[in-house]
Formats: structure tokens, sequence, C-alpha cells
């Protein structure tokens, strides 16, 4: 591209982007109509923008609530404040102005697209939990969600047993959630624990109202029966996090160095070795490799779409990303440079589309190559990223 076209460019995308949130003026109107008209370059940058194409990868469902929270955020990010979604009569001018601010923030050149390759289509993960029983039986369940008695065995002599009351705290019902899957589960107490991709929870047999304690790795957001003479107690492998009826989301996963705790509603206190905080509601406790506490303001929305069908991704690494998605699609991800691994994309998605929806939104950048095999995805920079044609 000769280098006296970008700024033209680039303020055809300021333009358009004015135009579609109701703030461009009369003179920017003309501008851009005069742009657009004696410059095909900028012709096709406006049509490749405001196209269907485009905006069936850009906005990949009709999630209007959901949308709106996540694009009104994006938009103070941005400096836009007032209500601008407000603005928009019909939902496709609100899908078009969505469309518009991510493209601003990836900040590429969308007119470049590359059609997409024949590839098999990943499918989103599944309701799938694979549980073993306190008497070693194991089965796979499929079923929405598994409710209750998590602390009994599934034969009549244990249950005759706990009945009794005679339950060894050494046994436990074990639920794991392989990649590709995710499963809800309600125990015996009321509480209800939505367990993503990859995750494990341990509940004891001695599980009951009134010995609330469980043990997760992975992620869960958990929507905890109150009872303040009874606290639940969730154990991870850094931290144990004191719960007195509450919605939160507690992200452990193994191959992560730190453990991230975001409280929604409710009271919480986290506790290590060597510290104990009460985490103040709408803020994130991170306990990192050696232990220690930090507390910040979270972006709750973001930290818990994954439990409403959401991926929100806020000016988030590719390699980050991949690893995310890895997870859920049960893909694994290689990157030909550093910079491939290091290009940033904000996102706001169906976690529910297919993975191919996903790539097909990346190529619109222009920026990447992305080549699937079987279940290996291969991520590089394209060559013109780094000329100056």
């Amino acid at each position: 591209m000769n280098d006296y076209m970008k700024p033209q460019l680039e303020r055809v995308k300021q333009l358009l982007m004015k135009q579609l949130t109701g703030q461009l003026t009369a003179a920017e109107e003309r501008e851009l109509e005069r742009l657009v008209q004696t410059d095909s370059r900028c012709r096709r940058l406006a049509g490749r923008l405001l196209s269907p194409e485009f905006l069936s990868k850009a906005v990949l469902d009709h999630n209007k609530q959901a949308q709106a929270a996540s694009w009104q955020s994006l938009y103070e990010r941005m400096g836009y404040t007032g209500g601008v979604l407000g603005r928009f009569r019909r939902i496709r001018r609100w899908m078009v102005a969505a469309a518009a601010v991510l493209f601003l923030l990836l900040g590429w050149q969308v007119w470049r697209y590359q059609e997409r390759d024949a590839a098999k289509v990943i499918y989103p993960g599944i309701t799938q939990a694979e549980i073993c029983w306190p008497d070693g039986q194991q089965f796979t369940y499929t079923s929405d969600m598994l409710n209750g008695k998590f602390s009994l065995a599934s034969d009549t002599e244990a249950k005759d047993t706990v009945s009794q009351g005679f339950v060894s705290p050494d046994l436990y019902t074990r639920v794991v959630v392989p990649l590709g899957s995710e499963y809800r589960i309600g125990l015996d107490d009321g509480t209800q624990i939505h367990l993503n991709a990859g995750s494990t929870l341990t509940v004891p047999s001695n599980f009951s109202a009134h010995n609330r304690r469980i043990n997760l790795s992975g992620e869960a957001y958990l929507e905890v029966s109150k009872d303040s003479l009874h606290p639940f107690t969730i154990s991870t492998g850094k931290a144990d996090i004191r719960v007195l009826g509450t919605k939160l989301n507690v992200r452990c996963y193994e191959d992560e160095s730190q453990l991230d705790v975001v409280l929604e509603s409710g009271r919480v206190n986290v506790r290590t070795v060597g510290q104990e905080i009460s985490l103040p509601v709408g803020f994130k406790a991170t306990v990192d490799a050696d232990g220690r506490v930090n507390t910040c303001l979270a972006d709750v929305y973001a930290e818990t779409a994954w439990h409403q069908g959401r991926f929100v991704f806020d000016n988030r690494s590719m390699e980050k990303i991949m690893h995310e998605l890895g997870r859920w699609y049960d893909v694994q991800a290689s990157f030909s440079s550093d910079e491939a691994r290091k290009v940033r994309f904000t996102f706001d998605i169906d976690r529910y589309g297919t993975f191919n929806q996903f790539l097909d939104m990346i190529r619109l950048t222009g920026e990447m190559d992305i080549r699937l095999k079987g279940n290996q995805v291969l991520i590089s920079m394209k060559e013109h990223s780094n000329k100056h044609n």
C-alpha cells in the first residue's frame, strides 16, 4: 500500500464510526462522501465494513442485552459516553455500529479479508462430565444437570452406612469435566455450580448442609446457598475461599500460575497460609504463585461471560485467546513467531458458535494467516503485514 493512502483510509474509518454513532457533522459527511466517491480503496473499505458478510461474522448473534452491555463498555473505554447504543433505531443499524467498534478497536485492514479455507467444522463444547462415585463406580453423564446426593455412594450397602451417619471423610465423589465440555451440578445444600471445560470438582462423602466443603481445580461459577451458621468452603491448590451465600467465579487451572476469585454478590474471604482478605463485591482477588493475595476492581461481565454463554476478550493477546478457546473447542494452537502470539484483539462473541466462525472473524482483519489441520490450529502473520507495498 502506498504511504499516502494510509491517512485517507484511517480518516474513512473515523468518519464511518462517527456516522454510525450519530456524531457526524454536515462538513464531515461531505468529506466522507468525497473520499468514497473519488478513491476506489476508500470505497472498497466502506463497502467491506458495511457488508452483511462482515456483520454476520463480527456480531455472531442477536443477544441484544448482553451485546449492548459489552459494547457500551467498549465505547466507554474508547471515550464515547452518553448511551450511544440507545440511539440506534433498528437492530440492523445497531449491529453495524457494534461491528464498527470492533473494526476500530482492532485498527487493522478489514478490506484485505481472505476467503475462508475449506475445513472441517469444529463445534463448541458439549454438556458432559465423568463422575466417579465413592464406591468406585464411574459413569459419563450428558444430562443438562445432575442434582443432589453427591455425598451418597451408589450401592445399597454404602447408602445404608451413610444413613446411619458413619461416613468416611476419605471417600468422595469426583466430577471431571473434560476439554470441550461443560457441566452443571446442584449440591445437597442447594448450591448450584457451573463447571467450565478442563475442571475437576471433588465433593467429600460427608458433605452436608452442616459440613459444606468442596475441592476445585479449573474454573467454576457458583451460586452458593446462604447459611450464615455453616459457611461454604472452596479449597484449591493455592487458597481456601470461605463463602457466605454469594455468586462468584473461581478460576484455578493447574497450568496457570495464579488463582482468580471474582465476587458478583455476597461475602467472600480468601485465605492463604500467611494472609486472609475479605473481598468487596465487584472486585477480584488474585493469589500468585508465592501465595500473595492482591485485589483490584473487576470487570464482572467479562470475568463471568463464559457462564452466560459469551467469550469476552478485551485487548488480549492471540496466544491467551487461543489458550482459552482451546479448552472449549478442544483445539491446540501453534504460532510461527512471537509477533503472531502477541497480536491483540477485542471481542465479545457467542460461546456456542463454531470455532470456524471465530477464525473467519480473525481472517477479516487481514493480518493473520490461519490454517486448520484436524484440531491443530497453525497461526502466522500475513506477509503483507510486515511489508510496505
